[in-house]
């Protein structure tokens, strides 16, 4: 096979981003800031992102931030976003071993929810509050 200029271009910039790593986000990597607890309030939530697969942030009213060290790794976690993650919980809180599903929402009008695997929460680990830019 004879490779020209442009696809040979094309071929290298494929290579340079596939051994390229992404950086980790520093919250996985944050220090404890307290001793971790097994429940945090729902309603304290304003936000919640994934730190890779098996880690998920918990911003609080506050500026009081918990990181989530899920027992295992979550398929797709690492791409999922706060409108993908559907947690089954009872009550005012998110508890350790709460299950979740990271679901698309286009693919569960025709498959419905039980088609994708079931997450569980790990221990709440305080991470303190984020810095100010």
């Amino acid at each position: 096979m004879r490779l020209t200029v442009p696809s040979l271009a094309v071929m290298l910039a494929l290579a340079a981003c596939a051994t390229q790593e992404a950086k980790p986000d520093p919250a996985l990597a944050a220090p404890a800031t307290g001793k971790p607890v097994s429940c945090i309030n729902k309603d304290q939530v304003v936000s919640r992102r994934p730190l890779g697969d098996k880690a998920i942030l918990f911003e609080m009213l506050g500026g009081k931030r918990y990181r989530n060290d899920l027992p295992a790794a979550c398929p797709s976690l690492s791409r999922a976003d706060m409108e993908t993650l559907v947690f089954e919980v009872h009550g005012s809180q998110y508890c350790r071993n709460d299950s979740f599903r990271v679901v698309d929402p286009m693919a569960m009008r025709s498959v419905g929810i039980k088609a994708f695997p079931i997450c569980r929460l790990g221990e709440f680990t305080p991470i303190g509050k984020e810095r100010q830019r």
